[in-house]
């Protein structure tokens, strides 16, 4: 990095419609936080540009690039190796940049790229529209979908990244493009997966769906987990496309097994479909019923489970979200075709080695609409049957880190040997070469072409790092 001036810092700060942050500033360690903070991601960067609109991602970039400056970018600020902050660099901050607007008639939504996905859900609610983004809805709607976008509804209407109808893209070189069918092909298919590679994207344009109500909620078990997550496997095997259902297990004294469930088709049929789960064995809470989109993202929290079982988990009513929530988290990702025996056995295993408030999660079960879309359309493979599984760990005392961070590491090492060598891009918890590769596939090689075109020095590498082709038939756009 070169030298930066403060006269150079001042220039910046008055150009600016956002703001700046330096480290002595206020607000500067709640803006450097990411989702996963932990030892391995508690990092600082030089200068915070909070943007306010696409220019200020212009001048930020611009500086970067002029001072040979590390550059971040960060919308949720979700991704799980803590890319999205960089140390003694620039941290580029959309968070701000959180406008939806929604067109009704034609079933769009134009999306700033620091909304969430619940500003999404609030934007198009009202409309009886549907928004196809992830399960958690502070998650960055942009990040989620430059790396695919599997939730609740990849059965019926694919992952996120097939509703992106077209983006805004400030480029490594600060200049700005329009990607879409229409405009710049070739980097819209490379933004539908191949992650935050090409350009800081500023605004998304998304497809809508019309939905009236969905047969959803959640249903939880205390029950050996081995038994459970086999015959969750079974049930799961033939899913009709209007099904998904994710399993979240944790500790609470003893194991809890809690399902999310989402089904969008036909209500008769639902109910019939999702008899068997239901009557699996007695539930502590079965909270699944007919209900709007909105209504069924209020039944699938940890907080609206700890309501119904009538916990006092959160004792001061008073206190925000923020910090109700644990101070420290890391969780890691894979991918997996099925669930085996075996499998099963070895998630039991790592449950009962637990010692901190500990997550397994399994979800994006690949199956119906989600898999019925070509590399032509999009660079993220999508095999039938595999379905991605985190662990997680949260703790608040500083001392207990290294032993929760511990049990996330030996548990993924227990899980490798039924892994697949593909990982879902926005659960891989590698920046390895070989990893990254791996995961795109056989479209690995066009990406590092794009990437090439694009980017050639390789300046946006905070994230899943498709390195740019090293073969000389291809030149670097102008």
């Amino acid at each position: 990095m070169k030298v930066v001036q403060p006269s150079d810092i001042d220039r910046l700060r008055v150009n600016l419609r956002g703001s700046l942050l330096e480290p002595t500033d206020v607000g500067y360690n709640i803006a450097r936080r990411v989702d996963s903070f932990n030892p391995e991601t508690d990092r600082h960067p030089r200068l915070i540009v909070r943007c306010q609109d696409a220019e200020d991602v212009v001048l930020g970039t611009k500086f970067a690039r002029e001072h040979a400056m590390e550059l971040a970018v960060r919308s949720g600020g979700h991704d799980v190796l803590g890319a999205s902050v960089c140390e003694d660099g620039m941290l580029i901050d959309l968070s701000r940049m959180n406008r939806v607007a929604v067109d009704a008639r034609n079933h769009r939504a134009c999306v700033s790229g620091g909304a969430l996905a619940q500003d999404m859900n609030a934007a198009c609610h009202p409309h009886g529209l549907l928004p196809i983004v992830g399960v958690n809805p502070t998650v960055g709607v942009a990040g989620l979908t430059l790396g695919g976008g599997f939730g609740l509804f990849l059965g019926r209407y694919g992952a996120s990244c097939d509703n992106l109808l077209a983006a805004d893209v400030v480029d490594a070189d600060g200049q700005r493009i329009r990607a879409s069918p229409q405009d710049d092909a070739e980097l819209f298919w490379a933004l539908r997966g191949g992650g935050g590679n090409f350009g800081i994207v500023t605004s998304l344009e998304y497809q809508l769906h019309p939905l009236d109500k969905v047969l959803g909620g959640l249903i939880a078990f205390r029950t050996d987990i081995a038994p459970f997550l086999e015959f969750y496997e079974a049930t799961m095997q033939d899913a009709p496309d209007e099904l998904v259902a994710e399993v979240v297990i944790f500790g609470l004294v003893k194991p809890i097994v809690l399902v999310i469930v989402c089904w969008c088709g036909d209500i008769s049929t639902g109910q019939q479909v999702l008899q068997p789960l239901r009557s699996y064995t007695r539930a502590l809470v079965d909270a699944i019923d007919v209900v709007s989109y909105a209504e069924l993202n209020e039944r699938i929290g940890f907080r609206y489970l700890m309501k119904r079982l009538g916990l006092g988990v959160f004792k001061d009513a008073a206190k925000t979200d923020q910090q109700i929530e644990p101070q420290y988290g890391q969780w890691r990702g894979g991918s997996m075709c099925g669930v085996t025996a075996h499998a099963a056995r070895a998630f039991a295993d790592a449950a009962s080695q637990g010692t901190e408030t500990w997550t397994i999660g399994l979800s994006h079960r690949l199956h119906g609409a989600a898999c019925r879309v070509s590399a032509h359309d999009s660079p993220l493979p999508r095999p039938a049957g595999t379905l991605s599984y985190l662990f997680g760990a949260t703790w608040r005392d500083p001392a207990r880190g290294q032993a929760a961070m511990e049990w996330v590491t030996a548990s993924m090492a227990a899980l490798q040997p039924f892994s697949s060598a593909a990982t879902y891009v926005n659960f891989l918890s590698s920046d390895e070469p070989a990893a990254i590769k791996a995961s795109y596939g056989h479209c690995y090689e066009r990406l590092a072409e794009l990437k090439r075109k694009y980017d050639p020095n390789n300046v946006l590498r905070g994230n899943r790092n498709i390195q740019p082709a090293t073969d000389c038939n291809l030149n670097p756009r102008k």
